[in-house]
């Protein structure tokens, strides 16, 4: 059940409108990573999902930079399935990110995961230097 809602998130996204996704449904996904991180399917999933929410939040660049704390959690995940699809989808992201967006949000998040305790945040780090430049 978790797995087939997961995978619907983006016409459920369409249907919320980008603001009640930005400010409800991405919040909620936050919070659900802790639960399933266990589960490396689900967070695959979930992470692909969130780059998909990318055309639904492209009308305004403050809902986009919501999926950076979110995609931020996964994209150091250590099955590098999960990692891949994170880094994937932040790349989306940081695709469509505004200049000021990309100095203010998303090269701090890439800092902290080059940063990071584990050698799977760096990883993920060298692959979103690489796609902002």
């Amino acid at each position: 059940a978790k797995l087939n809602s997961i995978k619907r998130l983006k016409p459920i996204a369409e249907l919320l409108g980008a603001e009640r996704t930005s400010d409800e449904l991405v919040p909620m996904l936050t919070e659900l990573i802790d639960k399933i991180d266990c589960n490396p399917e689900l967070m695959m999933n979930l992470a692909e999902q969130l780059g998909n929410l990318t055309d639904v939040l492209s009308e305004d660049v403050d809902y986009l930079v919501g999926l950076c704390e979110p995609l931020e959690m996964m994209v150091g995940n250590d099955d590098q399935i999960v990692r891949d699809k994170a880094i994937t989808s932040m790349q989306k992201v940081g695709r469509l990110l505004d200049a000021e967006n990309i100095s203010e949000k998303y090269l701090p998040m890439i800092k902290r995961q080059r940063k990071g305790d584990l050698f799977s945040m760096r990883i993920a780090a060298c692959h979103l230097y690489a796609d902002i430049y």
